[in-house]
């Protein structure tokens, strides 16, 4: 790996401090509605520079051959993040109220995070050169806009979409899921603990399968297996095992597509406007996270099997949109 220099500041600066602001604003609301929604979306604005393309621009400037598995190991801080922060949370929430723990995590993320950053967020010297308008040679990469008019940038922004709706939509949902499944709240708790476990290896083993093998049939097989469990949470209600084959083919699923986001855009589009084409393709994704929760909210008022099914239908159809997405671009084909 090449010698890296320091990060600009319009970049890795936009993570801690400022995300930081959004949770000590929470904890600031005196009971109003209207200022707890305008909180949130503070929070959101100014934890734009914490989302992956921030990461995996800078990981897209160094990886080529372990590109996957680089992505991989660092989307399973997310992973860590789901595993330590609820417990967390929780107890800071008990001990010494809920305003409290969103001022810990404020502060710990300025305490923990800051410090990584400044000291090992660093550029590629390619990307430095790049915006120093030095020559690049051997960079390549399409405009967001000559992205557009390509098949992959919408089968990749639609695909993104479904799964964003499927599986956050039944992760905010799982425990009334399971518990109109005929499961206890007990039994439930420790099988969402899974969840946080499976995230880990599912984008570990993405980010070493897509080194080795064609990304989109990758995805194909990995989505396969949330297909199954949900058909057997369907037809075999109140089954612990059942239970805990989604919790594990869903973390997988969870753990796999933001990575898989990350590596598609940068094989398909190229490094050179790695940053501007994952903007556009995350929209997508954004926009599914954002409609999921309430629709699957909705829809369970009178049980949960219809948009389970319904959840199956996405999933199958996102597997022959993975399969629909062609060979890598020459520029990114193996010789």
């Amino acid at each position: 790996m090449l010698p890296p220099e320091r990060v600009s500041s319009t970049s890795g600066f936009l993570f801690s401090p400022r995300h930081a602001v959004g949770y000590i604003a929470i904890s600031m609301n005196n009971g109003s509605l209207v200022l707890w929604y305008a909180s949130f979306v503070l929070l959101a604005i100014l934890g734009a520079g914490s989302l992956p393309i921030i990461w995996t621009t800078i990981l897209n400037d160094y990886f080529v051959e372990h590109k996957g598995k680089a992505i991989g190991l660092t989307m399973t801080g997310t992973g860590l993040g789901a595993l330590v922060l609820p417990p967390s949370a929780s107890y800071l929430i008990a001990e010494f109220g809920w305003r409290t723990a969103y001022q810990a995590i404020g502060i710990g993320l300025v305490v923990i995070s800051l410090p990584f950053v400044i000291a090992l967020f660093k550029r590629s010297p390619n990307a430095v050169a790049k915006e120093a308008n030095v020559s690049d040679k051997g960079v390549w990469g399409v405009s967001r806009r000559e992205a557009m008019k390509s098949k992959q940038f919408w089968i990749l922004g639609f695909v993104l979409f479904l799964t964003a709706v499927v599986i956050v939509g039944l992760l905010s949902n799982f425990k009334p899921i399971l518990l109109s499944k005929g499961l206890q709240g007990g039994t439930i708790a420790w099988v969402a603990s899974v969840l946080g476990v499976t995230i880990i290896i599912g984008r570990l083993a993405v980010g070493a399968l897509v080194d080795r093998f064609w990304a989109p049939g990758v995805a194909s097989v990995i989505f396969l297996l949330p297909i199954i469990s949900i058909s057997l949470l369907v037809w075999m209600p109140g089954s612990v095992t059942v239970a805990v084959m989604v919790a594990l083919t869903l973390g997988l699923a969870a753990g796999a597509e933001l990575d898989l986001l990350a590596y598609l855009t940068g094989k398909y589009f190229g490094p050179r406007h790695y940053s501007s084409v994952f903007g556009g393709i995350f929209a997508f994704f954004a926009v599914g996270a954002g409609v999921a929760p309430p629709i699957y909210g909705k829809a369970g008022a009178g049980g949960y099997s219809t948009i389970l099914m319904i959840s199956i239908g996405m999933m199958v159809l996102c597997i022959l949109l993975f399969l629909a997405m062609g060979k890598y671009p020459k520029q990114e084909q193996r010789p």
